[in-house]
């Protein structure tokens, strides 16, 4: 579970300080000339800072998503099935994505970013390794609400600027993200209640690319203060008319809370009010029975 804190982790007992190894003066040889210490080539001194850079991005990485300083104990999970359906997104993460979530958190954290925007990103990147493979597009005509209506998500007008200049921009093509992952997040049929702030995601994808940063503004001027993407960060749109028969039944007779809500407001015909947990807890049934339907045929 990533833990909900406020900056930076104390990890400094983690990070390699290429600083704190010292030669001491006092050191001679037999014929009392002092000893000098090699003065080492730029090239060398380089690759100790990137060395010491990754282990600190690394650190940071286990201490906030895993709760652990060594990496051999950090749930590393590859199947979805009725028993790992309870488990962190994050534990399935594959090591190339750890890898490059370490490089993340070094640079937010270097440029004095809030790093819980690199936790939430770590979380959609968690739920498209969980359920990626079943390839479940609730836009694609299969979401109904209770009396027949046919549901289409959609982001809020800010993310779907936001996902349209992401996938329309020149950093796309050389970004170090996986393009699965960006395809998946960028469409709000996969991820319409993602938890990653596209703004934020949209700085990571050019900065880790060849064409970099669009935007001159550093990043603690804009990502310093941590705002969450919240709860309504997604519309619903409801059909006007039925195209789905639902057979009811005499238990059927009360009307939920979100038809209520719809009929009070006038707001029959579209955005009409959803139980965000109930959406959550379907969605998350329909892409594991999607997903396990899938595996069977593919088993077969």
């Amino acid at each position: 579970m990533i833990p909900n804190v406020t900056g930076t982790n104390d990890v400094s007992g983690l990070i390699f300080n290429p600083s704190s190894q010292t030669t001491s003066s006092d050191a001679t040889a037999s014929n009392n000339t002092v000893l000098s210490t090699p003065t080492p080539s730029v090239s060398a001194s380089t690759n100790t800072e990137d060395d010491a850079v990754a282990i600190s991005g690394q650190a940071i990485m286990l201490s906030r998503l895993f709760m652990t300083a060594n990496s051999s104990t950090a749930p590393y999970l590859t199947e979805l099935t009725k028993t790992t359906m309870a488990a962190d997104p994050v534990d399935f993460l594959t090591q190339d994505d750890r890898d490059f979530l370490s490089k993340i958190y070094s640079y937010a954290q270097s440029q004095g970013a809030d790093l819980r925007y690199v936790d939430d990103l770590a979380s959609d990147m968690g739920m498209y390794r969980k359920f990626g493979k079943a390839e479940i597009n609730l836009n694609n005509g299969g979401m109904y609400d209770l009396e027949g209506h046919q549901l289409t998500y959609s982001f809020t007008t800010a993310d779907t600027k936001t996902a349209n200049a992401i996938s329309g921009g020149t950093a796309i093509g050389s970004t170090q993200f996986d393009k699965g992952f960006l395809k998946y997040e960028l469409d709000p049929g996969f991820t319409p209640n993602h938890s990653a702030s596209f703004s934020f995601l949209q700085s990571m994808v050019e900065h880790f690319s060849s064409s970099g940063s669009s935007d001159g503004s550093s990043l603690a001027s804009k990502f310093s203060t941590y705002m969450p993407s919240g709860q309504n960060n997604f519309v619903v749109t409801t059909a006007s008319e039925v195209t789905l028969v639902i057979p009811k039944s005499s238990s059927d007779n009360t009307e939920s809370k979100a038809q209520l809500k719809s009929k009070r407001t006038g707001n029959t015909g579209s955005h009409a009010a959803v139980d965000l947990k109930a959406t959550k807890l379907k969605l998350a049934t329909t892409l594991l029975d999607a997903f396990l339907a899938w595996r069977r045929k593919n088993n077969s």
